[in-house]
């Protein structure tokens, strides 16, 4: 049974601030076949902040390290296209042939972006 209890917040795993846990319900079985912490509006707040705290450092950046940085995040994805695809299948029912098309590994152009957003 897959189980996550923290959050990934700011470059590290956190506690939430609550714990409310939630049962994912596998939807072709109707068993439970995992649990997942729920983050609440402090986790949220902490989350905003730590990206608002981290615009200004990576707006800093050249565009050939945001490429660099884009690619690597891409490369991440790709590698980790069939967890992703499990994972839809686990929490939809989908057939997995069905979330391998749903879940690919992204190109590095679909993280572009050349500025970080403002509030």
């Amino acid at each position: 049974m897959r189980e996550a209890r923290q959050l990934y917040i700011n470059g590290e795993w956190t506690t939430p601030a609550d714990g409310a846990v939630q049962e994912l319900t596998g939807p072709a079985t109707g068993r439970v076949g995992g649990r997942t912490v729920l983050g609440g509006g402090a986790d949220v707040e902490r989350a905003v902040r730590a990206a608002r705290e981290a615009c200004p450092a990576f707006g800093g950046t050249s565009p050939a390290e945001r490429i660099e940085l884009l690619e690597a995040v891409g490369a991440e994805y790709g590698r980790r296209a069939e967890d992703r695809a499990q994972a839809v299948t686990a929490e939809l029912g989908s057939p997995i042939s069905l979330s391998r098309t749903l879940a690919p590994g992204l190109s590095p152009a679909a993280w572009a972006s050349p500025t970080c957003p403002t509030p």
